[in-house]
């Protein structure tokens, strides 16, 4: 009878640190991130090789070089809607395309958890919302970054609620945003 109780115990102890150990717990920066602080559109365009108008699919996996946290990154692909610059001709129309986010995510060992690790306050695109995405290539992963961090994605759509905190208590990007969206507005 108590061997039972004990072994239940356990059992129940187990299966509730694997929840547990599957939950994002924290967020952190792993390092300051040097960035350029972009307030108008026409800074950050020309700075980017690539600017497209895309939509974030499910699609998205980490990449771990080497297990070190400055080696990580999440590849995600997006839908292109529309190329508004591409000084390679490499984007087109209606085709998926990858993109490097500056975020990944790292298992806590023995705590339970795991912690989001990302430059600068960039969140994970939302699947399904759009973006208007600043771009540079990166020839050895065959894919562009996201230029500038946090500020090289812009949503319109207003689907990324992280996005829109951002965008209530940041001043700059804040600027950023209402610039870029006055440039393209049809």
């Amino acid at each position: 009878m108590i061997t039972g109780i004990v072994t239940f115990t356990l059992l129940l102890a187990l299966v509730a640190y694997q929840i547990a150990d599957r939950r994002i717990v924290a967020e952190a920066i792993p390092s300051d991130a040097n960035l350029i602080i972009y307030d108008h559109a026409d800074d950050i365009m020309k700075d980017a090789s690539l600017v497209v108008e895309a939509t974030a699919t499910s699609h998205s996996k980490q990449v771990d070089l080497n297990h070190e946290y400055h080696d990580s990154y999440t590849l995600t692909e997006v839908t292109v809607d529309k190329v508004i610059k591409d000084a390679k001709s490499e984007a087109a129309t209606g085709k998926p395309f990858t993109v490097i986010e500056p975020i990944f995510i790292v298992d806590n060992g023995v705590a339970p958890g795991k912690t989001v690790m990302s430059m600068g306050e960039y969140t994970k695109l939302v699947p399904g919302a759009k973006y208007i995405l600043f771009l540079n290539g990166s020839d050895q992963q065959n894919a562009y970054w996201i230029h500038a961090s946090y500020q090289g994605k812009i949503n319109p759509d207003g689907k990324d609620q992280r996005k829109k905190d951002l965008y209530l208590r940041h001043a700059n990007f804040k600027k950023l945003k209402d610039s870029v969206m006055e440039k393209l507005k049809p």
